[in-house]
């Protein structure tokens, strides 16, 4: 082999260690940080089908600390693949929304001006953290409901339709 095979295979080997590194599956606390809650607030989006008809339901839950630790059990019992277009610098996520009945939108104030956002539907969460798009896909396919169901819990119905 010639010294240029060598180096293409070397930086070729190289690309693939690292894609494969960046992709791995990640905790919440590897994208976010593990600061603690100040407060958050979370509004979900759920559609319900069935052949008779259609529910639409908008719930809500605000915090000023409360149940803090409950959410953040919810959110690091799920790991999460991170996709390689976050490396690129202006990132669209909405392609990569799954198919979902349940959007869930969180925002939280992690410390002093320390925040992030995230957007979850279908199996594709989307973070925001400190100005950068981290796109992933989650690894637990019940993470949506569970966090409906603690929004559920915790918080009240702000919008609520049946279609027939």
């Amino acid at each position: 082999m010639t010294r240029k095979w060598k180096i293409a295979l070397g930086v070729l080997a190289f690309m693939v260690i690292f894609c494969l590194w960046y992709t791995r599956p990640r905790s919440f606390e590897d994208l976010v940080g593990d600061g603690e809650f100040q407060n958050f607030i979370i509004k979900t989006h759920a559609v319900e089908a069935n052949a008779t008809e259609r529910i639409k339901e908008e719930w809500q839950f605000d915090s000023r600390g409360e149940f803090e630790a409950e959410l953040r059990e919810i959110l690091q019992s799920c790991k999460y693949r991170v996709r390689l277009r976050s490396l690129f610098p202006f990132t669209n996520p909405e392609p990569i929304y799954g198919d979902g009945s349940v959007t869930v939108f969180l925002l939280a104030v992690t410390g002093t001006e320390e925040n992030f956002s995230s957007t979850y539907r279908g199996t594709a969460a989307t973070f925001r953290v400190n100005g950068r798009t981290i796109l992933t896909q989650v690894q637990d396919p019940d993470i949506l409901q569970k966090i409906l169901a603690f929004v559920q819990e915790h918080g009240w119905i702000i919008y609520s339709k049946k279609e027939s």
